[in-house]
């Protein structure tokens, strides 16, 4: 008996000094967290009992993740070269549990076990010879899916702890030598000398990118626009971040998505402590103006704050939808440009067109569209078009549809026409080389392309896609590739200006080092959201994007490099590369500003010529008036 106990206490020396020796081996030296699993539980995937989900609490300053017994946590990781995945294992007095550790890559059928607590384990735990349990990620990198596991091992194990899990990176030391920084071309204009320019700010409501000559299009619809854009910045990728005007306008001229400016249901205004842009430049000695044709752009929402000159336009104009011709607004914006000294001014001009209901003026109504004798023939409400064929009360063929894609051309080229002679004006009044150029889109328009007419409900490129053409006095022609948005476009304008916005809110990013220094952007993800309480989220990161419907949970996926128009869904196909860029999107819902804070509690207060015209543009209902939450097909 004796020598029995005389070698399992050698046994026991042998194993604490191999445990120890372990442990010294497991050193990885100083290191950094590039991925808090912990914070990130929240929307992690759980597998097991109904309801059962982990929770998050501390244990002396750290934070500990617990997960109940017979279940599996799942989260996403895009791992670089070097990374592990690290936690600690607190012990648990009586409790007959073991945890397990998952790893997938990208591509492969399962996971395969990267850990389990053994009986080895629990006695380094119960030693105190494990502070951290370090597993090597694939050292290729790439999308993983990371799996917790807790089994229990009988009835009274209830949870275990996971001590600070999350994934660490060798810490690499700073240099003062190598390439040069090229951060240092992302500082604001304010370090940049440079008179006051105008900033012209021009937005066609529901303009998409595929419809314009200089983004490829076959038809010369927008001649002018070309002309432009032949000596500007044209961003080849750029998207809205939601495709209503209501919220994207907020987008434009706050520089912050949807939920955090406020503006993004019907009934409510923007955030009154969000700063505009004109409240920025008029703020810094600029004037300011705004010559809006659309009741969605207007000070209904708040959009008129910092704006010295306000010139709503549809509520002068006459009629049951109270529509305000492109011909206006360019008489607007000359008259106003003409009350301007040289530089110093901001004009943000909203122009109608070319969105529904496509009714021209001669020549431009039936330039590409008279050949068509369908049963659709001169019928001006397209609006009403769109919502019978949603409702399914009419069918359209092929060559109907082709008739509503050529009557939105025609209104393009009338909205270009009026634009055109916006740029003539800065021309003859000799201010063409002071003065910065934007012209924008707030959204797309479907035009039949999947089962859809018009806009607000879904999130494909004929929705999203918006032409973003920037010329600035001085800078050459450039084709930009990178990714921008209507967020960049306050950034950009207040670094034209020349004015330190480093301590904003902004969420974009200048697009300035882009335009004049040809700096690379960086891809930052991109979030998207559609009209309505319960919306379709999308996000655009890299090749792929992400779109998800908040009310069905249906998950769709492309590769916008491979299938630009959207249309084989690869959710299935790439079931990691889904479930990560689903993990984003919720990590960034989730981060959203609360429905009760003062983002989103301004609500709207309309005049009766605002309910008329919002009336009458289809925006709320026509019974009462009251603000609608949702108007889905258009």
């Amino acid at each position: 008996m004796r020598t029995r106990l005389m070698i399992g206490h050698t046994r026991l020396h042998a194993c604490a000094a191999m445990l120890l020796a372990c442990s010294a081996c497991g050193s990885k030296g100083p290191s950094e967290i590039v991925f808090d699993i912990a914070k990130n539980a929240g929307v992690a995937e759980v597998a097991g009992p109904e309801g059962a989900r982990p929770s998050i609490r501390e244990i002396s300053t750290t934070l500990c993740m617990e997960q109940p017994a017979g279940t599996r946590v799942s989260l996403y990781y895009d791992a670089g070269a070097e990374e592990w995945l690290s936690f600690g294992a607190v012990p648990e007095p009586g409790a007959k549990l073991r945890r397990l550790v998952w790893i997938q890559t990208e591509g492969a059928d399962a996971g395969t076990l990267a850990y389990e607590e053994n009986w080895l384990a629990r006695i380094r735990l119960r030693l105190g010879l494990d502070d951290r349990v370090s597993i090597p990620l694939p050292p290729a990198g790439g999308l993983l899916r990371l799996t917790f596991e807790v089994v229990a091992e009988s009835a009274s194990s209830a949870s275990a702890a996971w001590l600070s899990p999350c994934v660490e990176r060798r810490a690499r030391a700073r240099s003062s030598e190598g390439p040069p920084d090229r951060s240092q071309a992302l500082r604001p204009a304010s370090a940049r000398s440079r008179s006051r320019p105008g900033l012209l700010l021009i937005l066609l409501d529901a303009a998409r990118a595929d419809r314009f000559g200089c983004y490829g299009y076959r038809r010369s619809t927008t001649p002018s626009i070309d002309r432009l854009a032949s000596q500007a910045a044209v961003f080849e990728r750029a998207s809205s971040e939601a495709v209503y005007t209501q919220a994207a306008v907020g987008c434009l001229l706050t520089s912050l998505y949807p939920e955090w400016h406020g503006a993004y249901l019907k009934e409510r205004a923007l955030n009154p402590a969000t700063r505009t842009l004109a409240e920025i430049l008029r703020g810094a000695g600029w004037r300011t103006a705004m010559i809006s044709a659309s009741p969605n752009a207007s000070s209904l929402y708040g959009y008129d704050r910092g704006f010295e000159c306000i010139d709503e336009l549809y509520l002068k104009s006459s009629g049951k939808k109270r529509l305000v011709d492109a011909r206006e607004v360019t008489d607007a914006a000359i008259r106003r440009m003409r009350s301007f000294p040289d530089g110093g001014f901001m004009l943000y001009l909203h122009y109608r067109e070319p969105h529904a209901p496509h009714t021209p003026p001669a020549p431009y109504y039936g330039r590409f569209s008279s050949g068509y004798s369908g049963p659709l023939k001169g019928d001006n409400e397209t609006e009403d078009i769109y919502d019978r064929y949603h409702a399914r009360t009419i069918k359209l063929s092929p060559e109907d549809l082709q008739y509503m894609s050529d009557r939105y051309d025609e209104n393009l080229a009338y909205a270009d026409s009026q634009v055109g002679r916006l740029l003539d004006h800065l021309a003859t009044a000799g201010i063409e080389d002071s003065t910065a150029v934007v012209v924008l889109g707030d959204h797309g328009e479907a035009m039949g392309e999947h089962g859809r007419l018009g806009h607000n409900a879904l999130l494909y490129s004929e929705f999203t896609h918006i032409p973003l053409i920037i010329k600035v006095p001085g800078a050459r022609h450039s084709t930009i590739f990178q990714r921008a948005g209507l967020i960049d476009v306050a950034p950009t304008l207040a670094d034209l200006a020349g004015i330190d916005f480093t301590g904003l809110s902004f969420q974009g990013t200048s697009l300035v080092p882009a335009i004049l220094e040809g700096a690379h952007l960086k891809d930052r993800p991109r979030y998207q959201r559609a009209a309505g309480p319960k919306p379709v989220y999308g996000l655009l990161d890299g090749r792929f994007h992400y779109i998800t419907d908040s009310r069905t949970g249906r998950r769709e996926l492309y590769d916008v490099e491979k299938d630009p128009e959207e249309h084989a869904n690869m959710a299935s196909r790439l079931p990691i590369k889904t479930s990560y860029m689903h993990q984003q999107l919720q990590g960034w819902i989730a981060s959203m500003p609360g429905k009760d804070a003062g983002a989103t509690t301004q609500k709207v207060v309309a005049t009766p010529e605002e309910i008329e015209a919002l009336v009458g543009l289809g925006y709320v209902a026509p019974d009462d008036g009251r603000p609608a939450s949702e108007k889905a097909p258009e």
